[in-house]
């Protein structure tokens, strides 16, 4: 405490006036340009806070068009594509699967038929 008060008597006494109202006057000035610097550091969080909500918005819009084409899109090409597989199908056709079916079953189930090959 004593070296402090010795500190605070020497300054009183020995540094002029004018210096110490050069150190408040710069006390005052950087407390400002400390003050104007947090202010622009709040509105540069504000703004960019501001570009990121408006560029989510845009992408989801963006993503709501997507989708809404392709829902277009699938429903466009999924009726042709039912259309052409409906004719294949069609009365007169083969059903593959089913003559796969039975040409299993004929021999009974899980037996091979066997095709002899000639012997010499």
């Amino acid at each position: 405490m004593r070296g402090s008060l010795r500190s605070v008597l020497f300054d009183a006494c020995c540094v002029p006036t004018s210096a110490v109202a050069e150190l408040e006057t710069e006390r005052l000035e950087t407390a400002c340009d400390r003050n104007d610097y947090q202010r622009t550091q709040a509105e540069a969080a504000a703004d960019a806070l501001s570009a990121k909500m408006k560029k989510e918005a845009e992408d989801a819009a963006r993503a709501d068009e997507a989708d809404a084409r392709y829902v277009d899109l699938s429903a466009r090409y999924s009726a042709p594509v039912l259309r052409y597989q409906a004719g294949r199908r069609s009365p007169g056709g083969t059903d593959l699967s089913r003559a796969a079916e039975v040409a299993k079953d004929v021999d009974g189930p899980g037996i091979c038929a066997v095709i002899p090959v000639g012997t010499s």
